[in-house]
């Protein structure tokens, strides 16, 4: 994985970082890269990491949707 990139077809992780940045749902690819320069040099590695901490919470890749009364 090239620790540099930000993924600009990745909508989970864009939602994430919504999310995490409390930013409104309007917020568009551009400005989501604005806020991943943030991230230089390590982008990919911190896309990653916002990836992997929604997969923990819904279990949507595995095939474990995410049941809030489990």
């Amino acid at each position: 994985m090239a620790p540099d990139v930000f993924p600009t077809a990745e909508g989970r992780l864009h939602a994430a970082m919504r999310a995490a940045y409390e930013l409104p749902g309007s917020v568009g690819l551009e400005q989501l890269q604005q806020v991943a320069d943030r991230w230089r040099p390590f982008r990919s590695w911190v896309a990653l990491l916002f990836r992997t901490a929604g997969e923990d919470d819904t279990h949507e890749i595995g095939g474990r949707a995410s049941d809030p009364g489990t």
